[in-house]
């Protein structure tokens, strides 16, 4: 809704103000009036115009992601180089390379960059778009979201879109990447001119990243289209990301000794202090502090925001000097020491929170964790005093590897290494904490049990006030009431109620059932993202699940999700049942009416006969495993 309302304003403000009523004296006012009407209904008429043009090449909101990184700090070290300056005022496409090592702050140094551009373009015509991907956002990892995105902001500044209308498809919300190219080349004037920043790039899987690369470079062709690119530097990237492929790219790198890092380290501190975060008996330690801190960082920003995170747990100047002693030399041991120390608290939380969070198609909520948590896999009966009574308790067994937004909440690893670390991409000592299949048969055994309770297709029933003597009130009744303040509240009255034995404590215990009565659909947090992202989890089960196997065929069953809904390769889980050779599934998919032109589909490719039955010979060698950036998803029963 908020992005939806951010891109309604966004629209109304590119577009010009409809002509104002002008007094039209005697014999012209009924032609003045005519005349307005005719150029407000035009008005109208571009304004849907634009609104649709612009909705059908994105609706996704590029600057949540840049404000939240923009807010980090701020970063000058790009403006030193001759080689940003010469790219910023270059007349033709062009491409920059922003190089550095993991942690060394290239999405900050990036989101600064966006702020710089913005106040260049003010004495030039050149507009800025830029788009930061998010490790954690399937959605932002595709080619054609990153590109519509691009298309919507170039497309801003065209006060009218209806020369492109045709193009759009009326019974379709979406058009796909070449009609959006389309779309450029003929609502773009020849000599059009903008910049373009793009981070995270190499969080996207090869074909996603090669197909972007390719239609960036097409529009670098047709205009003059400067780009601003990250690149991690790691020893596979080089092949990972050709930047040869930009037009007329030239580099800059990251050193150790960036300039920048000094004012973080000296920031960060002051805040801690004034936030009394970090406590110190000596003033003087903090100097200490923040001489250890530069000496160690190498250039890494979040290994420098990771060590303060920790050294504010220490309770006495003596454990901080310890520590400054003894600082993690890289990131993994850093992240290695943060799981230890933090799994105490309770390692069973810490991995599966990990896991869920690690391969969320989005990130969630922390009531939308706090349900997953809950879920038993294979019991599908719901059970609120499951729910954990403070989500924020369980994210603390992650440490500070761990990060609640603040404004919705949502809940997300504090940087996309962290993930590569739990997966083991570091290839340190300890190994992989989870691999992703695991982690992904964690989320869809949650998922499936989920759906499966009853509550989503009960009625509830209708409350009556108890009668109840004070003195048989068990004591569970406290125990399962939330912990927020009103409920506080009754839980007192409750404990006050006991001491008087004759004291009827019925409406009390009425008022407080309010509180904890069954929940209706809309009140299940975790039911929408389970609904929208089940099939990306469960497509990949196999029938040595046999428990939760049977609680995905009652699902389908009972008609509880789409059956016809795509995965992110734009496959349903009837072809991906016929794939894999699941009968069952595929026989009760057919029974149920599934998408006949995957029906069609899959007897063509010989998986399944008339009846729609799995054919006992397949050629299965083709199917067998799906490869991903950093991930390996198991396709084969």
């Amino acid at each position: 809704m908020a992005a939806a309302r951010a891109m309604r304003d966004e629209v109304h403000e590119d577009l010009p103000p409809a002509p104002l009523p002008l007094g039209e004296p005697g014999i012209h006012a009924g032609l003045g009036a005519l005349l307005r009407f005719s150029e407000s209904e035009s008005h109208r008429q571009r304004l849907k115009a634009h609104v649709r043009v612009l909705d059908s090449c994105s609706t996704y909101d590029y600057q949540k992601t840049w404000k939240e990184i923009r807010k980090v700090g701020n970063a000058t070290l790009f403006n030193q180089t001759p080689e940003y300056r010469h790219w910023k005022v270059r007349v033709d496409s062009c491409t920059l390379v922003c190089k550095g090592k993991l942690g060394s702050g290239k999405s900050v140094l990036l989101a600064n960059i966006v702020d710089d551009l913005n106040l260049h373009v003010q004495s030039t015509e050149r507009p800025v778009a830029y788009f930061f991907c998010r490790h954690d956002i399937s959605e932002s990892l595709k080619a054609r979201t990153v590109f519509g995105s691009l298309a919507r902001q170039l497309l801003r500044s065209i006060p009218d879109l209806t020369i492109v209308e045709e193009l759009v498809d009326k019974t379709t919300s979406v058009v796909d990447s070449q009609r959006i190219l389309s779309i450029l080349q003929r609502a773009l004037p020849p000599d059009f001119k903008a910049s373009f920043v793009l981070d995270g790039l190499d969080e996207c899987d090869d074909l996603q990243r090669g197909t972007l690369i390719q239609q960036l470079r097409k529009l670098q062709d047709a205009f003059a289209l400067h780009i601003c690119v990250s690149f991690r530097l790691e020893a596979d990237n080089v092949l990972r990301l050709s930047s040869e492929l930009f037009a007329k790219h030239s580099a800059i790198a990251i050193p150790d000794d960036n300039p920048d890092i000094a004012g973080f380290i000296s920031a960060e501190l002051e805040r801690r202090i004034e936030s009394r975060k970090l406590t110190i008996g000596n003033p003087a330690l903090i100097l200490e502090i923040e001489d250890a801190l530069l000496q160690g960082a190498q250039g890494m920003f979040l290994w420098v925001a990771l060590q303060i995170e920790s050294l504010c747990a220490a309770k006495t100047d003596e454990a901080i000097r310890l520590a400054l002693k003894d600082l993690p030399e890289d990131l993994p041991e850093t992240f290695s020491r943060i799981l230890q120390r933090s799994g105490e608290l309770g390692k069973h939380y810490q991995t599966r929170i990990f896991k869920l969070v690690t391969v969320a198609h989005r990130p969630l909520t922390t009531e939308e964790l706090r349900e997953a948590l809950s879920v038993v896999p294979g019991d599908a009966v719901w059970n609120s005093t499951r729910l954990l009574n403070d989500v924020y308790s369980a994210l603390a067994c992650c440490g500070c590897l761990i990060a609640v937004d603040e404004e919705e909440p949502t809940v997300r690893l504090v940087h996309h290494s962290v993930k590569q670390f739990l997966l083991g991409g570091f290839g340190h000592s300890t190994g992989a904490i989870f691999t992703v299949d695991s982690a992904n048969r964690t989320m869809r055994e949650v998922i499936i049990t989920y759906l499966n309770y009853n509550v989503f297709d009960t009625q509830l029933s209708t409350m009556v006030v108890p009668q109840i003597p004070a003195e048989a009130a068990p004591s569970r009744i406290i125990r399962s009431i939330d912990a927020s303040g009103s409920v506080r509240s009754l839980a007192l009255r409750l404990l006050q109620s006991r001491r008087q034995p004759n004291y009827d404590i019925g409406k009390v215990l009425a008022d407080a059932s309010k509180h904890f009565k069954s929940p209706s659909v809309n009140q299940f947090q975790f039911y929408f993202y389970a609904k929208q992202y089940w099939l990306q989890h469960a497509w990949c089960i196999s029938e040595h699940e046999p428990v939760i196997y049977s609680l995905l065929l009652k699902v389908l069953e009972r008609e509880i999700v789409d059956m016809n809904t795509r995965d992110d390769e734009i496959q349903t889980l009837l072809f991906r049942a016929a794939e894999k050779g699941h009968d069952e599934i595929v026989r009760l998919l057919v029974e149920k009416g599934a998408d006949l032109e995957t029906k069609d589909t899959i007897l063509e490719q010989g998986w399944l006969d008339a009846a729609g039955v799995c054919r006992p010979v397949r050629a299965r060698g083709r199917c067998q495993t799906a490869s991903r950036e950093g991930s390996q998803y198991r396709v084969g029963g």
